[in-house]
C-alpha cells in the first residue's frame, strides 16, 4: 500500500492520464488519483487526503491562487504544486511548474514536497 497519496487535478482527460502515467512511472510507491474539476477536488480531499496537490492554473479560470487557498484550507499539511503555461507564480502553491518543463520537473518536485511532508509527521 502507499505511504502517500497525490491528487492530479486536471480538466482535459488525456492531459490528465499522461500526468498519472508520469508520476505513476517516476513515484511507483506514490498513490495517484485524477479528477477533471476543482469542485471534485475539494468534495475528495477528506477521504483521499493527499500529501500532494498537483493542478492546471489556468483550468476553467483564471483563479488558480483562489483554489490553492481553498484547497490548503480544506487539507492543511498538503503540498500544492500548480502548472501553468508561464512562469508567473500562483499564489497559494509551494511551487509553480510551467507546463513545457513537467517532464522533467514534476517527478522531483513532488518528492521534494513529499520529503517535507515527512519531517513534518511527528
Amino acid at each position: 500500500m502507499a505511504r502517500y497519496s497525490v491528487l492530479v487535478v486536471v480538466q482535459h482527460e488525456l492531459m490528465r492520464k499522461l500526468l498519472l502515467e508520469l508520476m505513476n512511472e517516476r513515484l511507483p510507491d506514490v498513490a495517484c488519483t485524477g479528477v477533471g474539476t476543482r469542485s471534485e477536488a475539494l468534495r475528495r480531499c477528506a477521504d483521499l487526503n493527499p500529501a500532494v496537490l498537483v493542478f492546471d492554473a489556468g483550468m476553467h479560470c483564471r483563479r488558480g491562487g483562489e483554489f490553492a487557498v481553498r484547497f490548503r484550507a480544506a487539507v492543511p499539511r498538503c503540498g500544492i504544486i500548480a502548472l501553468t503555461t508561464h512562469a508567473l507564480g500562483t499564489t497559494g502553491a509551494d511551487i509553480v511548474i510551467t507546463k513545457d518543463s513537467l517532464n522533467l520537473a514534476l517527478a522531483p518536485a513532488v518528492s521534494r514536497l513529499l520529503t517535507l511532508a515527512t519531517k513534518d509527521k511527528p
